[in-house]
């Protein structure tokens, strides 16, 4: 069988694969560069840990970010983090925030970071960097799961931090592990409102939760789902330089 393009599906498959090692190493030496530019040795770097993203508004800039564990116990420590921006082909540094033991990592364990390029427009010219960081626990009669988002907005050569760890994700729940018990997971979306609080755009905050319970009928393990939406808004605070909720 051949494809409209006239290549075989197993020709298109190495094709893709070839494309992504490619990929996978064009990365990896952006991330050696701005590694070395940065004067970080390249063991100290977790890859696990360790992110990059193509800048949504300049195809020659990529935004790096690096994270640094600290301290030899699995399930006790903190992280030091590199947000970067940088020359694609080079590496060179454009503009980069150094933040020491950002996220620490015990019981609830870091898993891992994602970039958020979604468009935080906050105020004319300036778009928001998302920086989302998910944990998870290690109970298992009592599971929990968070992810929270940062953003950050450039200034010159450094970043400015405006909302920290955000709580967008959060998983609950207490059962006896075979069926009965109760769960909670809520989800939340940020809008950004044309209205504006101290030159920046004011942020909508919509939230659904779900609370789940179990329970054993007729030996079956039956779920009963009550759903639950409400939103709240964030504002600029002057004084604190970061977004805050504000009491309706």
């Amino acid at each position: 069988m051949y494809l409209q393009n006239g290549l075989k599906p197993t020709a298109v498959i190495v094709l893709c694969v070839a494309a992504t090692f490619a990929q996978a190493q064009n990365d990896q030496t952006l991330i050696d560069n701005v590694a070395k530019n940065l004067s970080l040795k390249a063991e100290a770097i977790d890859a696990e840990f360790t992110v990059t993203k193509p800048h949504p508004e300049n195809k020659n800039v990529t935004i790096v970010l690096l994270g640094l564990p600290q301290g030899e116990e699995e399930d006790a420590r903190t992280f030091d983090i590199y947000l970067v921006l940088a020359d694609t082909k080079t590496g060179t540094i454009l503009c980069s925030l150094a933040e020491k033991e950002r996220y620490t990592s015990d019981a609830i364990r870091l898993t891992g970071f994602q970039i958020d390029t979604a468009p935080y427009k906050l105020a004319a010219n300036v778009r928001a960097i998302g920086l989302r960081a998910s944990y998870t626990g290690s109970s298992r009669p009592n599971p929990f799961g968070e992810e929270t988002l940062s953003l950050y907005i450039q200034q010159g050569k450094t970043f400015v931090k405006v909302l920290h760890d955000f709580v967008t994700y959060q998983s609950t729940g207490e059962w006896d592990t075979n069926c009965a018990g109760n769960f909670s997971s809520s989800k939340s979306v940020l809008v950004i409102l044309p209205e504006k609080t101290n030159g920046y755009n004011n942020i909508q905050v919509n939230t659904k939760t779900t609370e789940t319970e179990n329970m054993v009928r007729n030996e079956d393990c039956i779920s009963s789902d009550t759903e639950t939406k409400s939103s709240q808004k964030l504002v600029f605070n002057l004084k604190e330089n970061q977004y805050r909720a504000i009491k309706k």
